[in-house]
């Protein structure tokens, strides 16, 4: 009985035993984990897919602007053409014929500075050897220009009006004999040139075609940073090409384009632009196009660093349209050379407000100098549009019409005051040396007979002087004036009758309130540090 009781435990563990054996041979353990992981993924599936319908329902917003991406991508490219220009067939023969001029001129500077060491009697000139020097600049950027037109190159446009003009910018099509235009609907054209305004690299071109999709032009100025934009064009000749990003900046100027851009107010981009896109269109996302795609930031190393900049639709319109009606483009001229005003020399003017431009020199006759101003006036704003900096009065001064007049709302040895000026017509690049060759560069003193201009820290150096000294700088007589004081061309008046003067205002200030027919002391100083008092009756 013992026996049989021992017997059951082991027959039952060893029955345990075979089922368990037969269960693995047959696999059911395998497919029993596998059941139970396809049970756990499809829980976490069913999550994720839980998840996701109310993360959709966040994402309406999100599929309305891709869709608005959609709509101005479809709206836009109808208006934007692929642009390609043949090499000039004669621009081989010019580069031969330059290249001997340029080594013409670089043998006869290497000539002029041998009889320079060699101290000969009839040593060249300053003024000649810089005409030299001016003459090879000259012809350095003639052979520039024709390398690029001996190769044939691509760019974008926007069609502007379905007359069939079409604006571009000025380095696509600058000197070109032969334009072609590829429309979105393979059409090929051959277009006439209309006008180019190199000042802001912009161009327009014309075709004799029919039904034409001219793009509606923004207000540029409404952009803001972070606004979506889309560019439309022929980056690396792949036509009808779309991308997008951000405005990344506005106002960007003084940007080095490598073109000679004069004016500048640049929208900055980070959407993918590439060679080919000059001349094509940024858009908003109304389709309206904000800018016109002209330059692209460069590492060191050659490759695109991302940025991109575009012309305001807004300047764009202007010149577009002057150009559609003359083929060229008038601008307004104050006849002034300007400089940049630091804190130092907001200091020493006296200036709290960090918007003006120092104007250093006025062109004889010129408009700013039939209105009365003068050299070292600080001009705060033109029509009421303020210019914090060259670059803006630059573009203000522009946007003013020839024979128009401005107001220029400026400040005059520490007072505001108001101008009325009548501009005249910006010269052309070849008249400009003649016109403005005489240039006023100094203040007159009255009650002195003496022509004189603050001393600033940026040119102190110039006259020998430390970058601290302060003080009212002669630069000569004014012909005719009676007895002048005894005080010689670029010494410093530091003081008047005992009082401290850093600026030819506050000199005129001391001098005015001293009176006539009265004795004035003058502290005088001299680049070597040489101080003196000058007397001086004045009538």
């Amino acid at each position: 009985m013992t026996s049989q009781q021992e017997r059951k435990p082991r027959l039952t563990w060893l029955t345990a035993v075979f089922v368990l054996l037969l269960l693995v041979v047959l696999g059911v353990p395998n497919r029993l984990v596998t059941q139970w992981t396809h049970a756990v993924e499809r829980g976490r599936l069913q999550a994720n897919s839980d998840e996701l319908a109310l993360v959709n329902q966040d994402l309406a917003r999100v599929r309305e602007v891709s869709h608005a991406f959609r709509l101005v991508a479809r709206v836009a490219r109808p208006g934007v053409v692929h642009i390609h220009v043949a090499a000039n067939e004669d621009a081989p023969q010019r580069i031969v014929a330059l290249e001997r001029e340029e080594r013409r001129l670089r043998g006869l500077l290497e000539e002029m500075a041998r009889q320079l060491d060699d101290e000969q009697v009839e040593d060249p000139t300053l003024e000649s050897i810089l005409d030299v020097r001016r003459g090879l600049e000259r012809v350095e950027e003639q052979l520039e220009k024709q390398k690029n037109l001996a190769r044939p190159a691509s760019g974008s446009g926007i069609i502007f009006d379905k007359d069939g003009c079409i604006l571009t910018n000025n380095h696509v099509i600058e000197g070109r004999r032969r334009i072609y235009v590829q429309l979105p609907d393979e059409r090929e054209y051959e277009a006439t040139l209309v006008g180019t305004d190199p000042k802001t690299d912009l161009g327009m071109i014309k075709i004799d075609a029919s039904e034409l999709h001219p793009l509606k032009f923004g207000d540029s100025d409404k952009m803001e940073v972070g606004d979506w934009v889309i560019a439309v064009g022929a980056p690396l000749g792949l036509s009808q090409s779309v991308t997008h990003g951000i405005i990344s900046a506005t106002g960007r100027m003084d940007v080095v384009t490598g073109r000679g851009i004069l004016y500048q107010n640049f929208l900055q981009t980070d959407a993918a632009i590439n060679p080919g896109n000059s001349g094509g269109p940024l858009l908003n996302l109304r389709g309206e196009v904000i800018g016109v795609n002209t330059a692209i930031a460069m590492n060191s190393d050659g490759y695109h660093a991302g940025i991109a900049f575009t012309i305001p639709s807004n300047m764009a319109v202007k010149i577009a349209e002057q150009l559609k009606q003359t083929g060229e483009v008038a601008r307004g001229w104050l006849g002034i050379t300007m400089g940049e005003l630091t804190a130092v020399d907001r200091e020493i003017f006296g200036i709290n407000q960090r918007r003006g431009v120092l104007i250093t020199q006025v062109i004889e006759r010129g408009p700013a100098d039939q209105a009365g101003v003068l050299v070292e006036d600080i001009i705060l704003a033109v029509n009421g549009k303020p210019a914090s900096n060259m670059a803006e009065l630059r573009g203000l001064i522009a946007d003013v019409p020839p024979g128009e007049a401005a107001t220029f709302d400026l400040i005059r040895g520490g007072k505001h005051a108001a101008i009325t000026v009548k501009l005249g017509r910006r010269p052309s690049d070849e008249e400009f040396t003649a016109i403005t060759a005489n240039r006023r560069e100094a203040r007159e003193l009255g009650g002195l007979g003496l022509y004189a201009r603050t001393l600033l820290p940026d040119y102190a150096s110039n006259f020998g002087y430390d970058e601290s000294n302060r003080g009212v700088l002669i630069l000569g007589n004014i012909e005719g004036a009676a007895d002048p004081p005894s005080i010689r061309v670029e010494e410093l008046i530091v003081g008047c009758n005992g009082k401290p003067v850093s600026t030819v205002a506050a000199l005129q200030y001391a001098l005015d309130a001293a009176g006539k027919d009265t004795r004035v002391k003058l502290d005088v100083v001299n680049a070597a540090g040489e101080r003196r008092t000058v007397q001086y009756h004045r009538k």
